[in-house]
């Protein structure tokens, strides 16, 4: 299976077709990002709109409906009707006249409320039914008054709604008259105030507004609709719109509406707005088709200007990357076809061009110091040869060391033996490319080895002593050749110059999370300041001066400012403190 490349081992002109196709891509999907939002923007918009509308309609319609129950109410506790209908029940028969006066009284009512849409009024007391409008379009059969009946009798006196017929007769205000006289209520009659639902509708709300836009009552216990002001063409089910919402696209009947949805607080049902939404789905639909073939379009109008840009670019890379092939095929015997690198990228002004003439420059001058050394390669071998038979073998240094190690063992020279071994330990960590970090173990074995030489030198005037706090400090890795050369300095300075014994003592301990060593030696102090003065050079080193600020170098660069290398005098003694963190490998 071939391995996929990663992004910088493509060419150069995948590179830029890849590049060119994603900002294409990300610029579609914003596009019809946006095309969306804008849609829901729209559609935000149209709720506001029909949210408003929507309220003052339900306002007018409320309002109109207050007037009515009101009236109802009014009505029923009406002193003439409240005698006359008392009469009439006492009498148990029913007088023309009273008849007579309770119709005009009823007619009087009615007409000042048909502005409320009142259709009809009827007062049914047992004896006679009396009606206010006796027109075929407020025809009511019998069998609906006498479940309005029932259901102004079991309010108790209260006025009672009735939605149960509304689609056919409209609404239907039903109250039970009771007797106020000496607080008898016993009922005196039956009222029914039938309101004309859709002429209600048409008086309060104004459906010219918006283009076949549907106004739709429902009930929310059962979500039968009362009301459609599309008859029978409208949708026969609706849908359950979100409490918090209160706005949807829904689709009913196969047909894609945008619902908005309203309540009353007085009146048990829920207020619709229905807006055929296929249109407006349609016209954001060809927007966005329009959109992507029009993006579409241009992506393809964009792959060929860039095609034929990047096929211009890519082809002078080529020629420049054929010239940089046949020029690393150049040998010494044959001549560098410098030439062929000038041309019409002499006088280009982009970077291209800037490359063809650096390399032309850069081919001219390698051609020169190609020339050079070749002539001098000859004198340049000899004189490598000569300096490889100069040089001295390292591995010939240690088995020459361990040859005169065990001939000082065969002869019992064990002095001349253990100066050479440890010599020759010193010698292979000296000559070790390893200049990182080493184990503070390692360091301390390198020490040790340079005391043992000192020891067999010096005789008893040498106190060397090693106290290490913990094993596993030994672990800690520390600079290599970081401790050595203060041994050696301490042991020059406290020794060297005094025939006294000298006492070298060096200390390993743990200070919280840092690795501390005290390198202390009586016989001899530091000046004060001594490293401050080393490095303003106000003080002449003599050797061991630049060994100190070598390691203060080292230990920078190992651990920056968490390591650190003091030089004191305590209790006659000169020490020198190195503090670095406790780190293992």
């Amino acid at each position: 299976m071939k391995k996929w490349k990663s992004f910088s081992d493509w060419r150069l002109r995948t590179k830029l077709f890849f590049i060119l196709a994603l900002c294409l891509v990300v610029s579609m999907l914003l596009s019809v990002y946006n095309m969306f939002h804008i849609s829901r923007a729209y559609d935000r918009e149209l709720y506001g709109a029909l949210s408003n509308f929507l309220s003052l309609s339900v306002t007018e319609i409320g309002y109109k409906l207050d007037n009515v129950q009101q009236m109802t109410t009014d009505l029923g506790q009406d002193s003439q009707i409240q005698t006359y209908l008392s009469h009439n029940k006492d009498a148990s028969r029913a007088f023309s006249s009273e008849y007579n006066a309770l119709y005009y009284l009823v007619q009087d009512y009615y007409k000042k409320n048909r502005v409320n849409c009142v259709s009809n009024i009827t007062l049914y007391t047992g004896n006679f039914t009396l009606r206010s409008n006796t027109s075929a379009n407020v025809y009511v059969p019998d069998e609906v008054y006498k479940d309005l009946y029932e259901a102004a009798l079991g309010a108790n006196g209260a006025t009672v709604c009735v939605t149960d017929y509304s689609r056919d007769y409209g609404l239907f205000f039903v109250k039970a008259i009771r007797r106020i006289e000496n607080l008898r209520l016993d009922t005196l009659g039956i009222e029914v105030v039938q309101v004309d639902l859709e002429k209600l509708v048409k008086s309060s709300v104004s459906l010219n507004q918006y283009d076949n836009v549907i106004f739709v009552l429902t009930r929310p216990q059962d979500g039968a609709v009362m009301y459609s002001s599309a008859g029978e063409a409208g949708p026969q089910t609706l849908p359950t719109l979100d409490t918090e919402s209160r706005w949807d696209i829904c689709k009913l009947d196969s047909v894609k509406y945008f619902v908005t949805a309203d309540g009353s607080a007085d009146y048990p049902w829920d207020y619709l707005c229905l807006v055929p939404y296929n249109e407006i789905y349609a016209s954001i639909r060809d927007a966005l088709l329009f959109c992507i073939l029009f993006f579409l379009a241009g992506i393809a109008l964009t792959f060929l200007v860039c095609h034929f840009l990047v096929d211009r670019i890519t082809r002078r890379f080529a020629k420049l990357i054929s010239q940089m092939d046949q020029f690393a095929k150049y040998t010494p015997d044959m001549v560098l076809p410098v030439d062929e690198f000038s041309g019409e990228e002499r006088e280009a002004g982009d970077e291209v061009g800037m490359l063809s003439r650096h390399f032309s420059h850069m081919a001219r001058e390698i051609d020169g110091l190609i020339q050079t050394d070749y002539t001098n390669r000859i004198l340049l071998r000899e004189a490598q040869l000569k300096a490889l038979e100069a040089q001295i073998n390292p591995h010939f240094l240690y088995n020459t060391l361990s040859a005169i190690n065990w001939r000082a063992k065969m002869r019992g020279a064990q002095e001349i033996s253990d100066m050479v071994e440890a010599l020759s330990n010193l010698l292979r960590v000296t000559l070790n490319d390893d200049s990182g970090l080493i184990p503070l173990e390692k360091e301390l074995s390198l020490v040790q080895s340079y005391i043992v030489i000192q020891r067999i030198r010096f005789d008893e005037t040498l106190d060397y002593r090693l106290a290490v706090e913990a094993d596993e400090l030994k672990d800690v890795l520390i600079p290599k050749l970081t401790l050595q050369p203060l041994i050696e300095n301490a042991i020059r300075y406290g020794l060297e110059q005094s025939t006294q014994i000298c006492r070298v003592q060096l200390s390993v301990r743990r200070q919280g999370a840092q690795l501390v060593l005290l390198v202390q030696n009586d016989g001899s102090l530091y000046e004060d300041d001594l490293l401050e003065k080393l490095r303003q050079k106000t003080v002449t080193p003599h050797g061991y001066g630049i060994g100190l600020l070598n390691i203060e170098k080292r230990l920078e660069f190992a651990f920056g400012k968490e390591a650190g290398l003091e030089l004191y005098n305590e209790d006659g003694m000169a020490t020198a403190r190195i503090t670095i963190p406790c780190r293992v490998s």
